[in-house]
């Protein structure tokens, strides 16, 4: 093999990596605001945690929206909670890594809320979270992505 062929796989091995650190230098930013949004949902579960709440109930309920003291972004939206997608992601993100199946989602929604939580509606939420790339399924389970 030549010296200038081998120059030549070279200069096309390296562009080739080029392309994909510029591939990657585009996500990049994406990559961040997404770790940045984990920190901040981590120094939220923290805060909570550190209040004095004793039980994971206790603190999956104050994630939610649904402890008994109001809290004042709720009194500021004219006392709506939290939608049915944001409801979702805070049990998956309080679920971590071992994620969550759709009976348990749905059960942990009820029990918080009291009522009843439409089976149908759930399944469109989740639908919509994964074709947003919010979320992702392993087997049975939904993950935060």
């Amino acid at each position: 093999m030549s010296t200038v062929t081998q120059i030549e796989q070279l200069a096309g091995g390296l562009s080739n990596e080029v392309a994909e650190l510029e591939k990657l230098l585009h996500r990049l930013p994406d990559v961040i605001a997404k770790k940045r949004a984990q920190l901040s949902k981590l120094q939220e579960v923290a805060k909570i945690m550190s209040e004095g709440s004793d039980t994971d109930d206790d603190i999956l309920q104050s994630l939610m929206g649904l402890s008994a003291a109001p809290s004042r972004v709720s009194a500021a939206r004219k006392m709506r909670g939290p939608n049915l997608p944001a409801r979702v992601m805070t049990l998956l993100n309080a679920a971590g890594q071992r994620g969550m199946e759709l009976r348990g989602i749905l059960g942990k929604l009820e029990e918080a809320t009291g009522g009843e939580v439409n089976r149908s509606h759930l399944t469109t939420t989740l639908k919509r979270l994964l074709d947003r790339g919010k979320i992702e399924r392993i087997g049975d389970r939904f993950h935060v992505a």
